[in-house]
This record gives structure tokens, C-alpha cells and sequence, in this order.
């Protein structure tokens, strides 16, 4: 596999290219990354600021369905450059919106912009996802790893926040949401979009010449190369965009359906008890997509592997699904104990954090047909279409959970 030389473009452009004699800014160096990092922040607060406020579960289905519906439009439809920013705007008025719609919207009201809010959300957050890894992928210090470091931070972020305002704001809720939290959690949401829309601005090439997400003098170095079928490309890429997608499926039919909701539904856990619980979810779903990137230092070196190793991996990872059924079902104090329950959902993050990183990281590397650029960006699409499929229909499969006795009545009303 030939490797993919495209120079930086934008601001960065100037800090790069030594040959013009422009003297390097040390503050550039890391500005890419640092974009990269914040566009994966900014695309997931709002719908951790949702499962913080424990916002009803339904709505994370529109949500799925507009990531799903943005991803397939992105396989026949090139998405400018300049879409990145002006989502990551929408997003932003969707939040205000969010505040503006719980202290004056009636409920019925309020639910019903919810369930608007919610598709576009996930329209908005899937182009701007779609674009962003699309460009990443073809860098050439590959920009993927901190996109997906950025969206295990959110979830930190997000926790973190939550924990502290339930310690300082007011209890008070309306729609059975917390007022204030909501709030200053939206809020959060709306300062980061507006940082990132400026360094998306600043560095990253919005409006390349050639009207496209391809950079010309890659096309140049890479030298006319013919373009492969479709079918050859999934032929070739195929492995990582099974995995991508079964690492994604499980974790959204487990979690939050069956863990923390139905456990909250069988043990009556108390807000603090759910709070900690989601928070060990994002907290290590975001550790895990650090050492990925961190593989020059030896001591994370195995945190890459082949895509073959990682396909085995996701499906030892089934055996979650009978300890997730297990927490829900038996009143046992092992069962009940929030210590195992804090550990089961850190494993089930930890492994998802680290298998949503590892196809990004190491697909490129793996293709033994394909070398266009161009066809690496397909698969790319194809990786985030799988991505976000996996979340949908793990969503979706969370409802099978209902039609087994999990959560028995009579315990309930004890």
C-alpha cells in the first residue's frame, strides 16, 4: 500500500511547508489534532447531555435514525467542506433550543420538539462526522485516532459535569428533567460547538479549489490511478466494516436499554446510584481510545492489532449480553452491588472505546487492492455508515429485551 502524502491545508499549510521559508508557529504543530479532538467533543455532547439528564430512550432512536440516514447520504452525496462548520451551527441552535423549549414549551410541546430535535441532531452530527473522517482518514498523519479520542472525551466531559452540578444546583424537575442541569449541560454543549466551528475555520481547508473534500496535489502525488468497482473496495475493506459495526451494535443494545435502565427498573436505583453508573461508561470509553494512538510507547504497543484479531475480539464480546441479563434479573446482593455493576459497565466501555479506535487506525494499512485515495475515502464513509447502523440496530434489538420476563413486577413493587 502506497502511503498517502497530503500536505496540511488552511493556517496549518503555512506551518508546514518549510520549502517557502515561512518560519514554523509551535502553537500549529498540534492545532490539527487538537480540531480533530474538539469536532469529535462537539458531535457527541448533545446526546451525552441527553443520557446524562436521563432524557426517555425513545428519543435516542431518531437520533440513530437521522446518524443513519446522514451516513447513507454521504455514499452518493460528496459533502463540502463547508457543511462541517455550518452543522456543528445548527447543533449549537439546537441546544439553545433544548433551554428555550423546557422553561416555556407546554410537555406535549416540548416532547414533540424533542423528537424533531433529535433527528437532526443526528442529521447534523453524522454529516459532520462523515466529513471530518473522510478527511481525516487521507492525512497524512492519519487524524481518525483523535476524531475518536475527542468522542470517548465527550463522554468524560459530560460525566464529569453531570456529577459535580448534582452536588450545586437544585433538585427541581420538569418533564421529569432537571431544570437547572439541563441548562448549564446544553450550555457546555454550545460554548464547545462554537470553539470548534472556529478552529475548523482556522484549520482545516473548508473551501479547497477543487470544490471537494480531495486535495488536488494528493491526486498528484498519488499519480491517475485507475478507480476499483464497489464491490472490489468492500471486498477489500470489508473486515473493518463488519467490526466497526458489530463493536457498536452490542454496546447500543446493552447499554443504556438493558444497563442502567432496567437495572434501575429492578433494583430501584437512586439518581446518584444511575449518575455514577453512566459516568463509568464514559469515563472508560474514553481511556480506551487513548492507547491506540499512544502505540511508539512500548507499553501500548499491543493496543493495535489485526483486523482479524479484532473480529475474534468483538465476538468474545457477546458474552456481555448474559451479565448485563444477569444484573437485571437476580435480586442477589453480588447482582445488586454497585461495585460489580460499575465494573461490568467499564468493561463494556473500555472495549468499546478501544475497537471503535483500532479499524480507523489500522484499515489503511491492511488494504491490499485499493490505492486511490479516493477509494480509501469510500471506505471511510462505508466504516461511519457501519458505525452508525451498528448504533441504530443495537437500539433497535434493545427493544427483544422486552419481551422476556427481565424485570419482574412484584419485585418492582417491593
Amino acid at each position: 500500500m502506497s502511503e498517502i502524502n497530503e500536505p496540511s491545508s488552511g493556517i496549518l499549510a503555512s506551518s508546514n511547508n518549510t520549502n517557502k521559508g515561512s518560519p514554523q508557529r509551535p502553537s500549529t504543530s498540534a492545532a490539527l489534532p487538537i480540531t480533530y479532538i474538539l469536532i469529535g467533543v462537539s458531535c457527541l455532547n448533545v446526546w451525552n447531555s441527553a443520557l446524562g439528564l436521563n432524557i426517555k430512550i425513545t428519543y435516542n432512536i431518531f437520533q440513530m435514525a437521522g446518524l443513519l440516514g446522514s451516513s447513507i447520504l454521504s455514499l452518493f452525496v460528496n459533502f463540502p467542506r463547508a457543511l462541517l462548520p455550518m452543522s456543528l451551527g445548527v447543533l449549537s441552535l439546537l441546544c439553545a433550543g433544548f433551554q428555550i423549549a423546557h422553561q416555556t414549551f407546554s410537555e406535549t410541546a416540548f416532547d414533540a420538539y424533542c423528537l424533531g430535535a433529535f433527528i437532526t441532531i443526528g442529521l447534523m452530527a453524522g454529516i459532520a462526522q462523515s466529513i471530518a473522517f473522510a478527511i481525516g482518514t487521507t492525512k497524512e498523519n492519519n487524524m481518525s485516532g483523535y476524531l475518536s479520542a475527542g468522542i470517548g472525551m465527550s463522554g468524560i466531559l459530560i460525566f464529569c459535569s453531570n456529577l459535580i452540578l448534582d452536588y450545586i444546583v437544585s433538585s427541581d424537575k420538569k418533564y421529569e428533567i432537571n431544570q437547572a442541569k439541563l441548562l448549564w449541560l446544553f450550555g457546555i454543549s454550545e460554548v464547545f460547538l462554537v470553539i470548534t466551528i472556529i478552529f475548523c475555520l482556522l484549520y482545516i481547508d473548508i473551501f479547497p479549489k477543487n470544490d471537494n473534500n480531495n486535495s488536488t496535489d494528493i491526486e498528484k502525488g498519488e499519480g491517475k490511478e485507475d478507480r476499483l468497482p464497489l464491490i472490489e473496495i468492500l471486498k477489500d475493506g470489508y473486515k473493518a466494516i463488519l467490526a466497526i459495526f458489530l463493536v457498536n451494535w452490542l454496546s447500543l443494545q446493552l447499554f443504556p436499554g438493558v444497563g442502567h435502565k432496567k437495572w434501575q427498573a429492578r433494583h430501584g436505583m437512586s439518581d446518584n446510584h444511575v449518575t455514577i453508573v453512566v459516568g463509568m461508561f464514559q469515563v472508560f470509553d474514553f481511556i480506551s481510545r487513548y492507547p491506540p494512538n499512544l502505540t511508539h510507547i512500548k507499553m501500548f504497543k499491543y493496543f493495535t492489532f489485526s483486523l482479524n484479531t479484532l473480529l475474534i475480539g468483538n465476538f468474545l464480546r457477546l458474552l456481555f449480553i448474559p451479565w448485563f441479563v444477569l444484573n437485571a434479573a437476580v435480586a442477589h446482593p453480588f447482582f445488586t452491588n454497585i461495585v460489580q455493576q460499575c465494573i461490568c459497565i467499564a468493561a463494556l466501555a473500555f472495549t468499546n472505546g478501544w475497537f471503535n479506535t483500532v479499524p480507523f487506525m489500522v484499515f489503511v494499512k491492511e488494504l491490499k487492492k485499493v490505492k486511490s485515495q479516493k477509494d480509501i475515502e469510500v471506505i471511510s464513509r462505508i466504516m461511519v455508515l457501519a458505525l452508525f447502523c451498528g448504533l441504530f440496530f443495537g437500539m433497535l434489538t434493545t427493544c427483544l429485551y422486552d419481551n422476556f420476563p427481565i424485570v419482574i413486577p412484584k419485585a418492582v413493587a417491593k
